[in-house]
């Protein structure tokens, strides 16, 4: 690192302050929020939200200056916001925002996990039933391809980050080729390879080109756009096994599917993409948060596509503890 980039990296260390420093550290952290009043607020695994001091103004300001030199942009009245990576070990996201366009300076920044929570962290969170749990690590073994269904901050990637922990033990051999637009995904595995979108090689691109590597399983942090096409076309062609996460307002089964059919029609318009859903995609998890926990509210094998009722055939898994996990009932989605 040059002289320069070292003096940018220390200034921020330092306008961070003893707050944000020690939240920064803390692996059960996942995200430090500066609120324009000036209270910093964190999300943490087990614990949930909570307000853990405050910063002047002042110091806000000088923070979020600094971080746009680091990036090489300016955050000024005309610019109010930037976002980016912070020059710092495991490169957290950022996104901040200055007045006008809020009332104060404001920063939200997304750490990637430093600690990969195992799915017996979740059973011990009381998040997933140790029947689940089993069923998971079946299905992992079993090379289905899983999606992980849930909204904003209902912590979908830390989840997939745990099913991959799963394949690392128990395939530790498998060849994985992750996928993502930013890096978030956690992986133990000895035998894995890691890639980025850019401006010049989009998602859809990344997927492609990962074919001609011979990779075991094909796992992408978040499916946004029409990459869900060649993603789903690589499951179905002897790539079995892979892991992706879908954002969805409403956290349920039907929510996936719509989602997935309206990523799949932004690649091919006008088409039935119905069969192909459900001949790649082998099982839905969908996740929510629920007070301060985030739980696994249902499990779901998709058994096929039914074209005479356009509706998928499904099978909720049972995971008794009905107080905890919400179940669908089996039947078309």
């Amino acid at each position: 690192m040059g002289e320069r980039l070292q003096r940018i990296k220390d200034k921020i260390t330092r306008e961070l302050g003893p707050i944000i420093r020690k939240a920064l550290e803390d692996p059960e952290i996942t995200e430090i929020m500066l609120n324009s009043d000036g209270n910093i607020w964190t999300e943490h695994f087990s614990k949930g939200m909570e307000q853990v001091g405050a910063i002047t103004p002042q110091a806000g300001q000088a923070l979020l200056a600094t971080i746009a030199s680091s990036l090489g942009k300016e955050i000024t009245e005309d610019q109010p916001s930037i976002e980016g990576e912070l020059m710092l070990d495991g490169t957290p996201r950022i996104a901040g925002s200055i007045p006008p366009k809020t009332v104060g300076p404001q920063l939200t920044i997304r750490k990637h996990a430093s600690k990969v929570f195992t799915l017996d962290d979740y059973v011990d969170a009381s998040s997933l039933t140790p029947l689940a749990r089993k069923y998971l690590k079946d299905a992992v073994e079993k090379r289905l391809n899983i999606m992980v269904c849930g909204g904003t901050g209902s912590g979908k990637t830390t989840f997939a980050n745990a099913l991959i922990n799963e394949i690392s033990v128990l395939c530790p051999s498998d060849r994985l080729y992750i996928l993502e637009d930013t890096r978030e995904i956690q992986c133990s595995s000895r035998n894995f390879e890691h890639f980025k979108t850019s401006e010049a090689e989009s998602m859809d691109a990344l997927v492609i080109s990962s074919l001609r590597h011979r990779p075991d399983r094909i796992i992408v942090g978040e499916v946004r756009d029409g990459a869900a096409l060649s993603l789903l076309e690589s499951w179905n062609t002897g790539h079995e096994g892979g892991i992706s996460t879908i954002h969805a307002r409403k956290t349920s089964l039907k929510g996936a599917f719509l989602r997935l059919e309206y990523l799949l029609q932004k690649a091919l318009p006008g088409t039935e993409n119905g069969q192909l859903i459900g001949e790649a995609l082998d099982l839905i998890v969908t996740i929510e948060k629920q007070g301060q926990r985030r739980l696994i509210t249902s499990i779901t094998e998709v058994t096929c596509y039914n074209p005479e009722k356009a509706g998928y055939q499904t099978k909720a898994i049972e995971m008794t503890a009905a107080d905890l996990i919400k179940k669908d009932n089996e039947g078309d989605s």
